[in-house]
């Protein structure tokens, strides 16, 4: 099993919990209503890490995170959800700089027979700034599509490092 790096791992968690907020909200959207949420950079600090040479690193940045909701006339609800990770880091045995631009899309369609389809796009890529360390760079797509029944029908989860 690959290791993620934190500020991926944390992006993807953050369309995790944004879709489940998502059905909270759905009874009171109206339909053809577009309901719009847009954070501004929020700075946050954790630790990343290169797969490509297994280094971890201090990482500092921003996240930004917008939300859009539409309520159609059959009561479904349709969220996209945008993530941006940005910023720089040290590394924690190399003393290598590292410079973070990672990214992600969800897009997530719930009908009121209780069936979901829900795809999740995240990329990345860690720029190493000193000589001889290696660049990071990442992509991944979850999609899973629920019928009315609960049965999962199409389950995609890919995740690939390039170095």
């Amino acid at each position: 099993m690959e290791t993620l790096t934190s500020s991926m791992t944390k992006g993807v968690l953050a369309l995790i919990l944004t879709a489940a907020a998502s059905f909270l909200f759905s009874p009171i959207a109206k339909a053809g209503t577009l309901n719009s949420y847009s954070s501004p950079w929020q700075p946050f600090s954790t630790e990343g890490l290169n797969n490509c040479n297994n280094e971890t690193y201090a990482f500092s940045g921003q996240i930004l995170v917008e939300v859009k909701t539409v309520a159609d006339n059959s009561g479904g609800l349709h969220v996209s959800t945008l993530i941006r990770v940005r910023g720089i880091g040290i590394g924690n045995n190399t003393g290598a700089r590292y410079i973070d631009n990672e990214g992600g899309q969800a897009t997530e369609n719930l009908l009121p027979s209780g069936a979901l389809d829900y795809t999740a796009v995240f990329n990345g890529t860690v720029i190493a700034v000193d000589k001889g360390v290696p660049d990071l760079h990442y992509r991944s797509l979850f999609h899973i599509t629920v019928d009315a029944n609960g049965n999962v029908t199409v389950r995609i989860d890919k995740f690939e490092i390039l170095c």
